[in-house]
């Protein structure tokens, strides 16, 4: 080792110490380039003792903040009185115990050692050193574990965090998955069920329109049988009246009894009868003349019989008719009827709603709205309310059995 260059670096600094030159020219030099670095030496350096007082080492080697020695090169007689005294001692140990507890590992070296055993005292600093340095290595090694243990326990915490989120999306997808198949076949359903409800439609139409023309038909009819009997009545009693207007001409004629003349005066037993004054007859009696009075013959028209009222067929009792309980509206499968019961469940499924009437899903039954526009607010305010609608029964077979319903394409079509 170069002892000049760490003289001409080092010798300014030195103090009136008997072994601090010596330390330097004998010791140090003994030390190894590749067990130290000479450009860590360092000599006089400040620090503050117990009481805060300033203070200076007389050497010190700095290689990291972990690796730093301190050397202390000590002399029994400090003041030259040639003794060494209390206060002598307990200046050492607070010196030594405000560099220990500042961080720094102490070598304290005699001057009859460094005059007279530099080999010994470098051995000792280069032990310090590299125990200062193994220390230094654990030390970093350590700390470079607990930097991987905190990194991986946020990584741990990452992976937890992100697998509750990945865990959260698959159940929402799952969730969508579930309600996207309940829509199809939902819609599956609802198509069938609208084309069932327009074809039953269609056919409830033609029935009443059926029903209809059966009913003008028979009226008609009636109407002709009417006709039929009255024309025969007029004939009998036009035959009638010319029967009776022969024979009483031609009574009249085969006797030869002359049309007597009106009297002014009335003859015994007999109503005084006006000249040109009317008879008048009661109601459906022919007034037959006397042989004392002139024949007078009144003819008076029959009265029109009633027209035939058509008959009527007895109305039947119809479980379907006008409002239909929930429970009932099974036996109203293919017809449309009017079903009514308590709100009882809601289930959303994508855009369209299932309303459960009477009994929540899978008991009561459904009616199923094909969109979501024109839906209240809060729908579950409804719950526990009186529904009422009206379209075709539909029955669709599902894990629980058949299940009516009926599919309605818009809010409006419920009343509660």
């Amino acid at each position: 080792m170069n002892t000049v260059e760490i003289l001409t670096r080092l010798g300014p600094k030195l103090g009136t110490g008997l072994g601090e030159r010596p330390f330097l020219t004998g010791v140090v030099a003994l030390m190894p380039n590749d067990a130290f670095d000479p450009n860590s030496l360092d000599a006089q350096r400040h620090f503050f003792g117990i009481d805060g007082g300033d203070c200076w080492m007389d050497f010190c080697i700095v290689e990291s903040d972990e690796v730093r020695v301190s050397i202390e090169i000590d002399g029994y007689d400090k003041r030259g009185t040639g003794t060494f005294e209390r206060r002598d001692w307990q200046a050492w140990l607070h010196r030594q115990n405000a560099l220990v507890a500042q961080g720094w590992r102490v070598v304290r070296l005699a001057n009859a050692e460094v005059l007279n055993n530099p080999g010994r005292c470098s051995r000792v600093v280069l032990g310090t050193l590299r125990e200062a340095r193994k220390v230094a290595r654990h030390s970093l090694a350590l700390t470079g574990a607990v930097r991987e243990l905190e990194s991986a326990r946020a990584q741990l915490v990452c992976a937890e965090a992100e697998r509750g989120v990945a865990q959260s999306q698959l159940d929402e997808l799952r969730q969508l998955l579930l309600a996207k198949q309940e829509a199809v076949a939902v819609a599956t359903a609802g198509d069938s069920s609208l084309a069932n409800q327009l074809k039953d439609g269609d056919r409830l139409r033609a029935e009443q329109d059926a029903a209809l023309l059966k009913s003008s038909l028979d009226e008609v009819e009636g109407m002709k049988v009417l006709g039929k009997w009255f024309a025969v009545a007029m004939v009998l009693t036009v035959a009638m009246l010319i029967g009776f207007v022969v024979y009483w001409t031609g009574r009249s004629t085969g006797e030869g009894v002359a049309t007597p003349q009106p009297s002014s005066e009335p003859g015994p037993g007999e109503d005084a009868v006006r000249p040109g004054a009317e008879v008048v007859a009661p109601p459906a009696v022919a007034a037959l003349p006397s042989p004392a009075s002139p024949a007078v013959v009144v003819v008076v028209s029959p009265e029109p019989a009633p027209p035939a009222t058509p008959s009527v067929p007895k109305a039947t009792d119809d479980p379907c008719a006008g409002d239909v309980p929930w429970n009932r509206a099974s036996a109203c499968e293919g017809r449309v009827v009017t079903v009514v019961g308590a709100l009882a469940g809601i289930k959303h499924l994508g855009t369209q709603t299932a309303l459960n009437i009477g009994e929540d899903f899978p008991s009561g039954f459904t009616i199923f709205l094909q969109t979501k526009i024109g839906a209240p607010h809060d729908t579950a305010a409804l719950l526990g309310k009186q529904v009422r609608t009206t379209g075709v029964v539909v029955g669709r077979e599902s894990r629980y059995g058949v299940r009516h319903e009926i599919v309605q394409k818009s809010w409006q079509d419920i009343h509660f």
